[in-house]
């Protein structure tokens, strides 16, 4: 079972060693996901995001997240399945001309994110999953679970040093 986390402090500071706070968090997640684990932390060191993966589906490269919009715009970390990516593939090589490289589940994931938008796209995918995506655009911050409620999603707000902080995972740690 994959795991992820992430942290949002709204009062930049230079005080803020985002990277060191992720190694921390990962250390509570690590048993969710041994096969490999990455982090993605903004320029502003703001807001960062750790994923933590058991390889089942999206196996190799394609797979690792959090994971990259070919537009650039967001950053998603989940946890889950997606039992219709397959079709969405088909239907988004079709759209789109085969604009973007990967099969993955979190990849197409991803791409649907980018092309159909948040709200399109959650009424197209069909399985279990709890998602965090980051907008960098708009700077904004989506925390999605499946309808039923199958893949934990937790979060809550911290003081660390005085700064108030977002944080958010799919394991209570």
């Amino acid at each position: 079972m994959c795991g992820f986390a992430g942290l949002w402090f709204k009062d930049i500071s230079s005080e803020i060693n985002m990277n060191n706070l992720l190694n921390q968090v990962e250390s509570c997640i690590k048993n969710r996901g041994p096969d490999s684990g990455d982090k993605w932390i903004t320029k502003d060191q703001n807001f960062g995001m750790i994923h933590r993966r058991l390889e089942i589906v999206g196996l190799g490269e394609d797979g690792r997240q959090p994971i990259q919009s070919s537009t650039g715009r967001f950053i998603m970390s989940f946890n889950g399945e997606i039992y219709n990516f397959r079709e969405l593939k088909i239907e988004l090589d079709k759209l789109t001309k085969n604009y973007f490289k990967g099969s993955s589940d979190s990849k197409v994931l991803i791409e649907s994110f980018a092309y159909w938008g948040i709200e399109k796209t959650l009424k197209k995918i069909e399985g279990m999953f709890a998602i965090s995506i980051w907008d960098q655009k708009e700077k904004e911050l989506f925390l999605i679970r499946d309808r039923f409620g199958e893949k934990p999603l937790y979060y809550g707000e911290i003081y660390n040093n005085k700064k108030k902080c977002l944080v958010f995972g799919s394991d209570i740690g």
